[in-house]
């Protein structure tokens, strides 16, 4: 788990008045002096109070599943952290990593499903509305984005985060005060399978304290399956010794996934989250296989979208996750059930 930066209680003034002007900002928009926009059809919200990868991509990917199946159309909007574009752009299956690593892998997962990126949510879900017929729209990482009206907020808390990101930016990692969860109609409350029992319980508890009324839905982060990058062929990784490189908000998670794989670590290169990749970095990559004797490279499905358009001269395996509910989905399943009937 991340430690704690040393001196970071120096930032705790800061922090301060960062939350002071977070809270006040949510304040005006609850009472209506600062605008949200209601679009025609119902918006739910994926975010988390923290910066950082909690799990949001893997719930919105596990309820697109679920529309699917269903019928339902199903539209998602989302900043595009770390792209490189203007304006809004929809972002289809097998584009170069230009509009964000997280909207381009929905994208090739879900070909039928329209993602529209621009940091200006309300402006990408507008076009998407222009341009498309559905349901219900997906707003991922959406929490604090009070300038787009929701039906649903849907906030994921992960697991294996440490209480010190709570603080406020700069001091700690949080977007805004624990108390911002009352504001929430579902706690998601996901990679439980990664912590003991005791301390499922605990975050239980504390969830309970600060959002009361708030239901709490469990799951757990699990491995799906391994593939080629190249070729997308299906593999049996087990037993095999491999380099593990990631560029996600919690890399602790995805060693842990891989030892429960059976696979065997000899070293995990861990860079920033959203890093974009660049000859250095396989230089790098390719040193340590050497040097480690590995029999290649497996990495995140989020880092495979972009390393995927560079030339390497090593194996390259990706790593594919699920979110699994435990208990407690079932009022999320009603809830859009009732909102995709009401646009109909």
């Amino acid at each position: 788990m991340k430690k704690e930066p040393s001196g970071s209680w120096l930032c705790a003034p800061l922090g301060v008045v960062y939350s002071s002007l977070a809270g006040l900002r949510t304040q005006l928009y609850s009472q209506g002096l600062l605008k949200s926009s209601q679009l025609s059809v119902p918006v739910v919200s994926v975010g988390n109070l923290t910066v950082g990868g909690t799990g949001k991509t893997p719930l919105v990917a596990q309820l697109l599943h679920w529309a699917q199946e269903r019928g339902l159309r199903v539209g998602v909007v989302s900043r595009g952290y770390g792209s490189r574009f203007e304006g809004t752009q929809r972002v289809r299956p097998g584009d170069p990593p230009l509009f964000g690593d997280e909207p381009q892998m929905l994208a090739n997962q879900f070909p039928e499903v329209p993602v529209y990126v621009d940091p200006k949510r309300v402006r990408a879900a507008e076009v998407l509305l222009r341009d498309q017929q559905v349901d219900l729209i997906l707003a991922d990482d959406g929490f604090q984005h009070l300038k787009l009206k929701r039906s649903l907020d849907i906030v994921v808390i992960d697991a294996l985060e440490p209480s010190w990101h709570y603080r406020p930016l700069p001091w700690g990692r949080a977007r805004e005060s624990l108390a911002g969860l009352s504001r929430a109609s579902y706690l998601v409350l996901t990679k439980v399978n990664f912590v003991s029992e005791e301390d499922r319980q605990r975050l239980r508890l504390s969830l309970h304290s600060w959002a009361p009324s708030v239901p709490v839905v469990v799951a757990e982060l699990a491995f799906s399956h391994f593939s080629d990058l190249n070729s997308g062929e299906d593999l049996d990784l087990s037993g095999q010794s491999l380099v593990a490189v990631s560029g996600i908000g919690r890399p602790e998670g995805f060693k842990k996934l891989l030892e429960g794989q059976k696979i065997k670590v000899l070293e995990h290169l861990v860079f920033a989250d959203h890093h974009n990749y660049g000859l250095r970095d396989l230089k790098k990559i390719a040193t340590r296989i050497q040097a480690s004797g590995a029999k290649g490279v497996v990495v995140t499905a989020k880092d495979a979208v972009k390393l995927k358009a560079m030339e390497t001269d090593f194996p390259l395996y990706v790593a594919h996750v699920e979110l699994k509910f435990l208990e407690g989905v079932e009022r999320i399943y009603e809830d859009l059930s009732r909102l995709a009937g009401q646009s109909s």
